[in-house]
């Protein structure tokens, strides 16, 4: 409930005007989607190792059958203990766990992708892109970002090459998406 998925989650169960009642799970008491939910349910952080067992046993005290996922750290989390949620027969609106690895990986996404249809912006590591713009294949302005990041957390805009340099190989340098004419 305390992202911007959460929030559309919770608006859109009350916009099907079905018969259900919403169940806010997270460690933030401030998060601005728990005040539209019908309850709050205070949880352990999404990265404690009790995490999932705490919440299905939170499932079953409240007879709550059906979790949505808001958040990109519990997607992958939720997706690894699947088996878990169906044991305690609560469903999990979730992909796999290899295509949510898959999706999750900037890079690896894009290198594949590309390959059947050239939609997405070029990635490079730290080494393709000096390569390419010493090739004169790509300039700056570029983005940087976490391979494995989400939610806009450290994106960086880069203006040359010393801020290149800077990056750690944790980083994917993109170029940046301009719409076309």
């Amino acid at each position: 409930i305390g992202t911007g998925v959460g929030q559309s989650v919770i608006n859109s169960c009350k916009l099907s005007y079905l018969p259900i009642k919403t169940f806010g799970f997270g460690n933030n008491t401030l998060a601005y989607g728990l005040f539209d939910c019908d309850y709050f349910i205070q949880t352990l952080d999404v990265n404690d190792d009790r995490y999932i067992d705490q919440l299905i046993k939170l499932c079953k005290n409240h007879f709550i059958d059906l979790i949505i996922p808001g958040a990109d750290d519990e997607i992958l989390i939720f997706s690894k203990n699947i088996t878990k949620f169906h044991n305690a027969n609560i469903k999990v609106i979730v992909a796999e766990y290899e295509l949510i690895k898959f999706c999750q990986d900037k890079y690896k996404m894009t290198e594949e992708l590309n390959k059947i249809a050239p939609i997405f912006v070029k990635s490079f590591s730290k080494e393709t892109f000096i390569k390419s713009y010493n090739e004169r294949k790509i300039n700056f302005p570029v983005i940087a970002k976490p391979r494995f990041g989400s939610g806009s957390r450290d994106v960086q805009i880069i203006n040359n090459l010393a801020e290149i340099e800077e990056l750690n190989d944790t980083f994917v340098i993109q170029e940046i998406a301009l719409p076309h004419n």
